[in-house]
This record gives structure tokens, C-alpha cells and sequence, in this order.
């Protein structure tokens, strides 16, 4: 548990989203058998719907990182990531 509350930590994952994986993970009893986990590995873990949300998240905080766009918040820009993802 303390290696996936790091990673959601480390990239800034929200509360609500994080809580929503790490519940998930504990029902599906894999996290039992991880030492440590990359990015990769945690997003081949989810199910499609979770995998889609933190990678809508992700995509938003690349976002964030361009002037222009820095100024909106990072719900904004999530959104705007899944609109342009279509």
C-alpha cells in the first residue's frame, strides 16, 4: 500500500481518485502481491474506467504545464484533455 499511496502522492492524483484506486485494488486482492509499482504497472491493475480517469488527469497536469493553459485549473484542463482525446 505505501508504494501506490507514494506513486498517487507523487503525481498528484486527488484524493477522491486515489481513494477510488486504492479501493479497488484492495477488492481485487492484487495489492497483496506488489513490492513496488510503476506507472505502467498501476494502470494495467484498473479497469477501464479508472484507467481512463487518471489518464484524463494525467494528461490535464501535461496541460497545465503550458503557459497559456497553466492559468486554468486542473479539473478545466482534464476535461479539456478528454475532449481533445476523442
Amino acid at each position: 500500500m505505501n508504494y501506490v499511496d507514494k506513486f498517487l502522492t507523487e503525481k498528484n492524483i486527488p484524493v477522491a481518485l486515489r481513494m477510488q484506486i486504492k479501493r479497488y485494488l484492495e477488492y481485487n486482492h492484487t495489492l497483496k502481491k506488489l513490492y513496488k509499482i510503476e506507472e505502467q504497472d498501476l494502470l494495467g491493475l484498473l479497469n477501464e474506467n479508472l484507467r481512463g480517469k487518471i489518464t484524463v488527469y494525467f494528461n490535464g497536469k501535461i496541460l497545465q504545464n503550458i503557459d497559456v493553459l497553466c492559468l486554468f485549473p486542473i479539473e478545466f484542463l482534464s476535461n479539456l484533455s478528454f475532449i481533445l482525446r476523442k
